[in-house]
């Protein structure tokens, strides 16, 4: 296996199939990055060794090879999301941050994206109808609780 690094914004992951390799390029990884006056916060770094990390929200597990959302992310969702079928109105920013939880789940939620769309044009209708106001309200409709 070639060495995967992925990099989104400030979080970098380096995947490999050993240890030894995975330390090598990491290394590799980390004096490409202080040469170029990046600075690494080791404190909040996870050095080679992991099978099963938070990364981008999401649980890696190398062991099972498996990617799965984490508790406290299917709660806040489920929390959430009963809160909003609940109301008649909501405000618009709150709309919004749940879209983007939902949004965040897709590489483990293979229908998110067919229902986000409708979800997304209700709230851009609604920012428009309100001049961009995010603290204007928006009123949910019974398909958009659905």
């Amino acid at each position: 296996m070639e060495s995967c690094a992925q990099c989104f914004f400030d979080d970098i992951i380096v995947v490999m199939e050993t240890l030894a390799g995975l330390r090598k390029h990491v290394k590799i990884v980390i004096e490409l990055l202080e040469k170029l006056g990046f600075v690494i916060n080791y404190a909040k770094s996870w050095l080679p060794g992991y099978q099963i990390l938070r990364y981008l929200e999401m649980i890696l597990n190398t062991i099972d090879m498996m990617v799965s959302l984490p508790h406290d992310k299917i709660s806040a969702i489920q929390s959430l999301g009963i809160s909003l079928l609940k109301c008649t109105k909501v405000k618009i920013r709150t709309y919004a941050s749940f879209i983007c939880m939902c949004v965040a789940t897709f590489p483990r939620n293979r229908y998110g994206q067919l229902h986000s769309k409708a979800l997304e044009q209700s709230k851009n209708a609604a920012l428009v109808q309100n001049d961009h106001d995010f603290d204007a309200f928006l009123v949910l409709s019974e398909q958009e609780k659905t």
